[in-house]
């Protein structure tokens, strides 16, 4: 069997969307191999610099380069630097793309009122938790963006990290609501402002609903 050297990804614009009013990109990742065949094509929504089936798809590209032992790929290209060069720098830094971190222990989706209470009781046996909100949470594959919180990031150790579905909820879960107010414990988070706010604009709730918050300064 033949193996060709991949080479060249590129993340393109293939096709404009409309969804409730906001314009979307569907962008295409392609990468051809050494007689110009496209051997990867994956399709997405979002960003061509961000998105993370983008980034997905070339991490797969990495490992088969690794495998077949081929020369690691381009960790992007830019066919319109005039228009598209800012964004791929702040996007994309020097080396091989960002550095990736796996979370060594389970990763815990909490959906239901049960599950709250059981992972809340779990994370309040500690004084500091790792916080984030995230506002996006592709449920019709728009990616279209809220000032509410979707997801919320809770994690106090290396074995289990909590994802808690706040846009799938009905209302405010008194067990979550207790730990966000418990100033005991501290909510370490980059960017804290912002992921406070979108918790608040979530539940309709006071500005201390998440208290001990500490904001870790983003490295120089």
């Amino acid at each position: 069997m033949l193996h060709l050297p991949l080479h060249l990804p590129l993340g393109k614009r293939w096709a404009r969307t409309q969804f409730q009013g906001a314009e979307l990109l569907k962008w295409r990742y392609t990468v051809f191999n050494s007689v110009g065949q496209s051997a990867i094509v994956t399709n997405t929504e979002g960003c061509s610099m961000t998105d993370s089936s983008l980034l997905a798809a070339h991490r797969r590209h990495r490992r088969a380069a690794a495998f077949w032992g081929h020369k690691p790929p381009l960790v992007a290209t830019c066919d319109n630097p005039a228009k598209d060069a800012s964004g791929l720098t702040a996007a994309v830094w020097a080396g091989d793309g960002r550095r990736e971190f796996l979370f060594p222990g389970t990763v815990i989706v909490v959906e239901s009122e049960e599950q709250c209470d059981a992972a809340c009781e779990y994370l309040s046996s500690f004084t500091e938790l790792g916080f984030d909100a995230e506002n996006v949470a592709y449920l019709d594959g728009s990616g279209v963006g809220s000032d509410k919180a979707a997801l919320v990031q809770l994690v106090g150790d290396q074995h289990k990290c909590f994802i808690f579905k706040v846009h799938a909820w009905g209302a405010f879960y008194p067990s979550f609501a207790s730990l966000l107010a418990n100033r005991r414990i501290k909510k370490i988070a980059l960017g804290l402002g912002g992921d406070i706010a979108r918790v608040i604009k979530r539940f309709d709730v006071n500005t201390d609903a998440v208290a001990g918050g500490v904001e870790v300064c983003a490295p120089s």
